[in-house]
């Protein structure tokens, strides 16, 4: 080889120089679609044939290759300042084997069942292989012209993929159908408003003693706020079913890889029949996004972020925790942390989901004002999605500093934070309806999906169990029209029960929701028997963390059961939000726990959940 720096004034050291550095951007092409495409792949695989959620923007055939470019051409640019003092490193074939490692190291970490060192070895010797065969043939002539081929052929093929990804996986979301009516002008907009991961007793809304939600109080008191509203369930993507299908979870297939089915009635794709203008503005991609099966009957559904940083997230090893040690290090700016992250080489991730550019509150607002100011004379359903109280908590300055408890709980210190920032955002959103003039006549309905768990009852975040800080969430309703300002309803309610509700205030068709209209308790004269709230937790056999175990509560009245599968049953006051005083060994309530636990399994018995109305 001759060197690349030094006398390049020969016309055969020019030449030499010249397809030397031509073939080394050929190979660099390679390595990219290579990698990109076996990641696309896998990807394409799990998603349309396994039926697999791959938690990814539909745009990963494109973002993939842009995504990898920047890290070979690093790595490249690495080899040439190396190179002087190790030649064989200028070689192509030497530089296609250590491409081919890296990027079979980032392909490599969508499979998490081969530890780290067992995949190193593997891709190691296949790079060594690889290598050794394109050294027998860079000499010859058709080497640099095959290489080049195969590298437009895949990026082609990338190319064609990002076009057809789209039409295909709106057909399988959207699932449209012809309106069979065209809705008045006159008729108001619905809004739900989803606030991921916020439970009721950290909104001082609701009596916390951190002023969190100013805004949301003051919607509150033009309107109808439930003391005593419950999730169906403590994660993501059932509960959001069961606002969109009043069916409890139990009901429904929706579950940890499972979207929502497509042959249950939802919201949307009633208010689309009936002439409705609908769109979804989502920021928790995770369970809430384009493969959960909550697009259906939505026109517009908007979710990833089309940003550099989403761009670069489709790399894979900045998905590692290696990734992040190196990121934690430098934002600590402790070169003894960055020594340590280099060498204590964690290639792998030990979420179960992988990063994305995270959307705040304020780009979910424009994405909603943006598209309502273009419906026209189209009354809207939409649903918006904020993620700004989810983990890991770290709201916008100067929101993540604002309180402190002395070190005691700082995740609660950021949470609550986080709820105060985004109530900040929603009071903007409901100043701008204001403005339009369109509050007054919509439907707005604000509700959470579960809350978290700060050490109570030994549990952190969600996702697990039936106890009231994770069950327990915001539900208010305002709307001048049919609701009375300033009520407070203190009986239990379920968020299931939204679908019947819309119904009640604005009928949609002749078949009524499941569940229960919650109108005439914003009346004062509640209609039928007191309620009784059923609590789900039901980890599949597709659970990512099925050592959490079944569990199941009941809210009736002033009462709070749980029952956890293989457990005796625990029995606490409403009130008792903590759970710290078990009634279940009282005496005095035995012939009531019977009662309730009689109830907790009549409706959750297989002929029970096959009615809805149970």
């Amino acid at each position: 080889d001759t060197a690349i720096a030094g006398n390049t004034d020969h016309p055969r050291q020019q030449r030499g120089f010249s397809d030397r550095l031509r073939a080394q951007l050929i190979v660099i092409l390679v390595a990219v679609s290579v990698t990109a495409g076996l990641q696309s792949i896998v990807f394409t695989v799990r998603h349309f044939w396994l039926n697999e959620f791959v938690a990814i923007s539909r745009d990963y055939p494109w973002m993939t290759p842009l995504a990898y470019l920047p890290f070979f051409l690093a790595i490249w640019a690495l080899l040439l300042m190396a190179s002087p003092l190790l030649k064989s490193l200028r070689r192509p074939s030497v530089q296609l084997g250590i491409y081919a490692f890296f990027g079979l190291m980032c392909v490599g970490v969508l499979f998490p069942m081969v530890a780290t060192w067992s995949r190193a070895l593997l891709c190691a010797g296949a790079s060594v292989q690889l290598a050794r065969w394109a050294t027998a043939h860079q000499a010859a002539p058709w080497f640099t012209r095959r290489l080049g081929m195969v590298a437009a052929s895949l990026l082609i093929v990338q190319g064609v993929g990002a076009i057809a990804i789209w039409p295909i996986t709106e057909r399988q979301r959207a699932g449209l159908s012809p309106a069979i009516a065209a809705a008045s002008s006159e008729a108001p907009n619905v809004i739900i408003l989803i606030l991921d991961t916020v439970r009721s007793m950290s909104m001082s809304v609701y009596g916390h003693d951190r002023p969190t939600t100013p805004h949301l109080a003051a919607i509150a008191r033009e309107g109808v706020a439930f003391e005593s509203a419950f999730s169906t369930a403590p994660w993501t993507l059932p509960s959001h079913a069961s606002m969109f299908t009043g069916r409890i979870a139990s009901e429904l297939e929706a579950d940890y890889k499972i979207p929502l089915e497509k042959n249950v009635d939802v919201l949307a794709a009633q208010f689309q029949q009936r002439g409705y203008a609908t769109g979804a503005f989502v920021a928790n991609m995770y369970y809430s996004g384009w493969e959960s099966g909550l697009g259906r009957g939505f026109e517009t559904f908007v979710d990833y972020k089309r940003t550099a940083r989403q761009t670069f997230y489709h790399a894979l090893v900045l998905q590692t925790e290696w990734a992040r040690d190196i990121v934690h290090a430098l934002q600590d700016r402790s070169a003894a942390a960055l020594m340590t992250a280099l060498f204590n080489f964690r290639f792998y991730n030990s979420e179960r989901f992988p990063h994305f550019d995270r959307k705040w509150a304020e780009s979910v607002n424009e994405g909603f004002l943006g598209w309502s100011a273009k419906t026209g004379d189209r009354p809207y359903f939409a649903f918006l999605n904020y993620f700004d109280a989810h983990s890991a908590y770290n709201p916008p300055a100067p929101y993540a500093e604002k309180y402190d408890s002395a070190g005691v709980n700082r995740s609660i210190d950021r949470y609550d934070g986080g709820i105060e920032y985004l109530d900040m955002r929603l009071g903007e959103l409901f100043a701008e309806l204001s403005r339009r003039g369109t509050l007054d006549n919509t439907i707005l309905i604000i509700a959470g999906d579960h809350g978290d768990h700060f050490g109570e009852q030994g549990k952190w975040e969600h996702g697990d169990g039936v106890y009231a800080p994770v069950m327990r969430v915001p539900l208010i309703m305002r709307y001048p029209a049919k609701i009375a300002a300033g009520t407070r309803v203190q009986a239990p309610v379920s968020i299931a029960d939204i679908p019947a509700t819309l119904h009640d205030l604005l009928p949609m068709r002749a078949k009524p929701w499941p569940g229960q209209s919650l109108v005439s308790l914003t009346e004062g004269t509640p209609r039928g028997r007191p309620r009784l709230v059923l609590l789900e937790h039901l980890p599949g056999a597709n659970s990512e963390r099925p050592e959490m175990g079944t569990a199941r509560g009941l809210v009736f009245d002033s009462l709070y059961l749980v029952q956890k599968a293989g457990r005796r049953p625990e029995l606490y006051r409403l009130a008792d939000w903590r759970h710290l005083k078990n009634l279940a060994g009282d005496p005095a309530m035995a012939d009531t726990l019977l009662w309730l636990s009689g109830n907790l399994d009549r409706l959750t018995s297989v002929d029970c959940a096959a009615r809805p109305t149970c």
